[in-house]
């Protein structure tokens, strides 16, 4: 008596025609377990009723009938009308019944989805340095201002990294399995070895640098086979790209080149000019740089400075050029 009972009340309600009494009683139908079944077989009476598109694909032709159903089930209030508490309840019993239905329906034409494995950032503020041990062993030292960037299955399918900024690299030796980074249209292929690869995005060049080992670069997204594009450096080597005019140059490591010894607190550039140097300092200190003339930015510089404040590195600088400067907090202003 009570399941016919309640598939009137339930047929009046999708009508709109219920008495508040009768709103009452259904409600207390809807809260008992024993009249699930019939709650199942009229929701899903109003899903056979409900039309199909035509030139819809089957998933939108899905979505549009149950938006239909539970426009039915749960319309838009009218004036002076209050939405009920159970009506939520409704909703939510007729999407766990329709899902298995929806998914026998279209499972046919539903693609099976990629295992896409989940990637992980590690950043570096500037002012700030990171030392990371992975999987296999590799010691990664990132620079201020970097990021580097690598799968959950590193160490099990690859050995693959993407870098933005500077790290330098104690690779764990895999013939199975080499090493690779990626950075700014730079990739370093190695199977074990210790390199300085940088590739800051707002730079002109990307660099790398061999301490020990064996390494391969080159331009990403082409062929191993163009020679020209690809060079093996030796222990004391680095290799320079210039970004606007798609060259790579080899060359040796000089003694000032800061391959790696930022590691050690040691700031250094060889023949930096000053707008180069500026970048360096923001990074290494997490501060603004102004120039209040360009032709400033074109000083060059060459120097070593062991774990020093960046006033005491400015007052060093001004023995080699004329400049002055003064220091607001967080900025640098260069006169």
């Amino acid at each position: 008596m009570k399941t016919s009972r309640l598939s009137e009340l339930v047929g009046k309600y999708l009508e709109g025609n219920l008495s508040d009494a009768e709103k009452k009683e259904l409600h207390l139908l809807m809260d008992s377990p024993d009249n699930r079944t019939e709650l199942e077989k009229r929701f899903l009476q109003e899903w056979e009723n409900t039309e199909y598109d035509k030139g819809k694909s089957s998933d939108e032709q899905s979505r549009l009938r149950i938006e239909r159903v539970l426009e039915k089930v749960h319309p838009k209030p009218k004036r002076n009308t209050y939405t009920w508490p159970w009506l939520s309840v409704a909703c939510f019993l007729l999407l766990c019944l329709l899902i298995p239905f929806f998914w026998q329906q279209g499972s046919k034409e539903v693609p099976e989805v990629a295992n896409v494995p989940a990637r992980h950032e590690v950043h570096t503020a500037y002012g700030q340095k990171k030392t990371l041990r992975m999987a296999d062993g590799t010691i990664i030292f990132l620079n201020a201002g970097s990021t580097l960037e690598y799968t959950d299955d590193f160490s099990r399918k690859n050995r693959k990294v993407k870098l933005t900024g500077e790290a330098y690299f104690e690779v764990s030796t895999d013939k199975n399995l080499p090493f690779i980074v990626e950075g700014q249209g730079i990739y370093a292929h190695v199977l074990g070895t210790s390199f300085n690869f940088r590739a800051f995005e707002e730079d002109s060049e990307v660099a790398v640098a061999l301490e020990s080992g064996a390494l391969r670069v080159g331009k990403l997204d082409e062929s191993v086979s163009d020679e020209s594009l690809f060079a093996t450096l030796k222990p004391g080597q680095k290799m320079i790209y210039h970004k606007a005019a798609g060259k790579i140059a080899v060359r040796t490591i000089g003694k000032l080149d800061a391959w790696g010894i930022w590691r050690n607190e040691v700031l250094a550039f060889d023949s930096k000019s000053f707008g180069q140097v500026a970048l360096i300092l923001e990074r290494w200190y997490d501060v603004k740089v102004h120039f209040s003339d360009s032709k400033t930015k074109s000083f060059r510089f060459t120097g070593s400075f062991d774990n020093l404040s960046v006033n005491r590195v400015l007052d060093l600088l001004k023995k080699g050029h004329h400049f002055s400067y003064r220091i607001e907090g967080k900025n640098i202003y260069i006169e």
